[in-house]
């Protein structure tokens, strides 16, 4: 038997993934600047989390090179390149169109 698995809804998110969610959200809104520092524990306190929920956040948007950790310097948010958001943009115009063209049909 093969095991789906289903992406948890509302209270059932964990701390770490809530926390990855709301940190990811200020990297992308550049709520957190890019190349700022990133504290853990003003992270924690404002999220209201613990450091651990946090740092296996952090861990994940290492991994998506969301941050970068620089060993004895510590965890930037990365810097924005503008050949990326170029990308970003040509790729954004092809896929919006489709994404509300579905949400229409949906609705």
């Amino acid at each position: 038997m093969q095991h789906v698995a289903t992406e948890p809804r509302g209270e059932e998110l964990s701390l770490a993934e809530r926390a990855y969610r709301a940190i990811r959200d200020r990297l992308v809104m550049l709520e957190i600047r890019p190349g700022a520092p990133i504290n853990e524990d003003q992270l924690a306190q404002s999220l209201g989390v613990g450091r651990t929920p946090v740092r296996e956040a952090l861990k994940r948007l290492q991994y998506e090179r969301l941050i970068t950790t620089y060993p004895r310097r510590g965890t930037f948010a990365t810097d924005v390149n503008i050949t990326d958001l170029a990308h970003i943009s040509e790729v954004r115009q092809q896929l919006e169109p489709l994404a509300a063209a579905q949400a229409a049909r949906r609705a």
